[in-house]
């Protein structure tokens, strides 16, 4: 795996490295030694994957709180997303700032998102399928450790980050406070 870009402190943006030959090809698409080589250090406990049937269905932004809180590992197995992280750590320099990346089937690359970070995405192509490696798992009672809020909420000093494409208002809003 290579670093290819880190647009906020501890989100990186990864590319696995392929091996073509006649059969096809071969990519080693995690690595906790290369992972800990970029500075991060964890064990993966569960891994998840979710289904989109249309282009522009939006997942999130989702958030675990401490003890539950997620570093996330995510890769497209099928179609493409536009995927976002929002630091949501209070005492971090880059509180409410995001990341946004592109992901596609095919293109061989994943973005960490560490814990503390809001996560979602805004899938851009119909029949989309999501991976990704958690860090820790669900707790028997999800509502007691997450979270969400509406993508298109507008705080100060922070801009929306869901594209064109996407619905406006993707969440029930007695369930999703904005942020």
């Amino acid at each position: 795996m290579e670093l290819l870009h880190e647009p906020i402190p501890g989100v990186l943006e990864l590319r696995a490295r392929v091996t073509e030959d006649s059969r096809g090809s071969f990519a080693e698409t995690f690595s906790r030694r290369t992972m800990a080589k970029f500075g991060v250090d964890m064990e993966f406990c569960q891994d998840n994957e979710s289904y989109s049937a249309t282009k522009g269905t939006v997942r999130g932004l989702h958030l675990q709180t401490e003890p539950h809180a997620q570093g996330k590992l995510v890769r497209v197995l099928q179609g493409a997303i536009f995927d976002v992280a929002v630091d949501v750590r209070p005492d971090s320099p880059t509180f409410r700032e995001h990341a946004t990346i592109e992901l596609a089937a095919g293109d061989n690359r994943a973005v960490w998102i560490p814990p503390g970070f809001a996560h979602g995405f805004c899938t851009l192509a119909d029949h989309t399928v999501v991976t990704y490696k958690v860090t820790t798992s669900t707790p028997p009672r999800p509502s007691e450790a997450s979270g969400s809020t509406i993508p298109n909420s507008r705080s100060p000093g922070r801009s929306s980050a869901t594209p064109p494409c996407c619905p406006t208002r993707t969440l029930p809003p007695h369930r999703s406070p904005r942020f």
